[in-house]
């Protein structure tokens, strides 16, 4: 099956409606602090369109033995060509996640997937 271009830019248009809250992007700079250190601070993008959705829960073997730690991870959706990337955090309803990895690699993306962890405050 092949889409047309124009096929292509409905189907994205149509995507962009299920998309029913807003987040904020924000991404990391860093500065020398004068110590020998470096100072974090974030910037934010504009407001964007998205869907946060929570997906079951994932278990990670860490260390050694039988240690599991259970994280919950979310997925949050954005417009198909929105610039987002692993590192970068995500503002949304006054929680803050971090950008685990996004899913780029698939034809006819209609919307931009991201993998996400809440930051612990």
């Amino acid at each position: 099956m092949t889409l047309t271009a124009a096929e292509l830019a409905q189907a994205r248009s149509d995507a962009e409606e299920l998309l029913p809250s807003t987040c904020t992007i924000q991404v990391r700079s860093t500065a020398a602090d004068g110590y020998g250190g470096v100072s974090e601070s974030w910037s934010d993008t504009d407001d964007v369109p998205c869907r946060l959705d929570n997906v079951s829960v994932k278990a990670r073997m860490e260390g050694s033995g039988d240690k599991t730690t259970v994280h919950d991870a979310w997925t949050l959706f954005v417009h198909w060509d929105r610039s987002i990337a692993a590192g970068n955090r995500v503002v949304f309803g006054g929680d803050t996640y971090e950008v685990i990895s996004v899913q780029d690699d698939h034809d006819w993306r209609l919307l931009r997937e991201a993998t996400l962890q809440r930051v612990n405050a």
